[in-house]
């Protein structure tokens, strides 16, 4: 299954509105000073779940660090975040995001 993320809004980290719905079909991109510090996007199992997820900004020059994942832009200039994404609770969905398109692993929901 691929899904795509076709919109974005962007964020001062700390500054997203507390009502703010995250729509299936867009990615929420937080920045501070030093660039993109986190995304969070509906789980593309179709679940409803979001998906908060802290990232380190490669296209600044920042390394991957143990508890985040690597955001970087892809062919197109859309989100392409790196390892995959594998939640082992609730939905149990294993994913990839590259160039805003979403690659399901045959393993999600195991």
């Amino acid at each position: 299954m691929i899904a795509e993320y076709k919109k974005e809004v962007h964020y001062k980290f700390g500054e997203v509105p507390n009502d703010m719905r995250v729509q299936s079909d867009t990615f929420v991109v937080m920045s501070d000073e030093n660039g993109v510090c986190a995304v969070d996007f509906q789980c593309p199992c179709g679940c409803g779940s979001e998906c908060y997820t802290p990232v380190t900004d490669a296209t600044k020059g920042q390394p991957k660090t143990e508890r985040h994942w690597l955001f970087s832009r892809g062919p197109t200039g859309r989100v392409t975040l790196s390892p995959s994404i594998r939640y082992t609770g609730g939905c149990k969905a294993h994913f990839n995001i590259e160039d805003g398109k979403v690659i399901m692993h045959d393993d999600s929901g195991k």
